[in-house]
């Protein structure tokens, strides 16, 4: 099984708390799960531990603001 987590929006605080949290506790095996890929801003991308089953996709974009990233399409 393939997983993605769109944590664009995920820029600090608890919510890259709550991402970290359930990566680090996460069982691959147990749960049959191949790839997790997380598509997120360059500083929540440095704060997710390497697994050889997580794939880091970081996007230096969305380190911009909400407004510039509307404004950027």
């Amino acid at each position: 099984m393939f997983i993605g987590i769109d944590a664009s929006n995920i820029r600090a605080g608890g919510g890259v708390t709550h991402l970290v949290q359930i990566l680090m506790d996460g069982d691959s095996t147990r749960h049959d799960i191949q790839t997790v890929y997380v598509r997120t801003n360059c500083d929540t991308a440095r704060k997710l531990l390497d697994r050889s089953w997580l794939r880091v996709i970081a996007d230096s974009r969305l380190n911009r603001s909400l407004q510039d990233r509307r404004e950027a399409r």
